[in-house]
């Protein structure tokens, strides 16, 4: 299905939009999670003159991602606004489908709380813009649950699900969000190295 739409083809009381979104079409990449089933775009054009043209909208869905604790798959619910502007303009915004980020032109007209894409042809193409959306949508770190224990370096056992075999502690969660094994007060009194020089031991590069 097509998501050119051609000036003439936007009346001047607007277009009213409800369509289904192919997983295909949006060419995600995996850190952008993977889109199940179809996504629901509801929007409409507007078309105040011959060189802008609005679209306001929602875009529902269901998404995977995985987890960059426990590396498992776990689910989510999209509703994402969806708001784009288009104008007949050579500074505009451009979309590197290929990379999934974006260059950011500004023009003398542009709001700066709305996304200025072309109008090239007196056509505008919807998906670029829906496509950004979705991408921006995906966290920076993807957590199945913010509680999420993550993997134990020593047998890689995910400590959600199950105990951790090894003899070592339960694993410490540090800043970065990364899990290791670290030792017990006994192991380090024991030791005739001190504790740093055991931690930074235990730890795999």
């Amino acid at each position: 299905m097509s998501w050119i739409f051609k000036l003439t083809d936007i009346p001047a009381s607007g277009l009213s939009l409800d369509r289904l979104v192919e997983p295909a079409e949006l060419e995600l990449s995996q850190d952008d999670g993977t889109v199940i089933g179809h996504m629901r775009c509801v929007g409409s054009l507007a078309k105040p003159d011959d060189r802008t043209v609005y679209f306001q909208g929602l875009l529902e869905g269901r998404i995977a991602r995985e987890c960059v604790r426990c590396l498992s798959v776990f689910e989510e619910s999209l509703n994402l606004p969806c708001l784009g502007l288009f104008k007949k303009t050579s500074r505009v915004k451009g979309v590197d489908i290929a990379g999934g980020r974006h260059a950011q032109h500004q023009d003398e007209d542009r709001n700066d709380e709305d996304d200025v894409y072309p109008i090239d042809a007196n056509q505008v193409d919807l998906l670029p813009l829906i496509r950004e959306h979705v991408i921006l949508a995906a966290p920076f770190q993807a957590l199945c649950s913010d509680a999420c224990l993550g993997l134990c370096q020593g047998c890689g056992a995910n400590l959600n699900t199950e105990k951790c075999s090894c003899v070592v502690p339960a694993p410490v969660m540090e800043s970065e969000g990364v899990f290791h094994p670290d030792l017990s007060i006994a192991d380090k009194q024991s030791s005739g190295r001190s504790p740093g020089n055991r931690r930074r031991r235990s730890v795999r590069k």
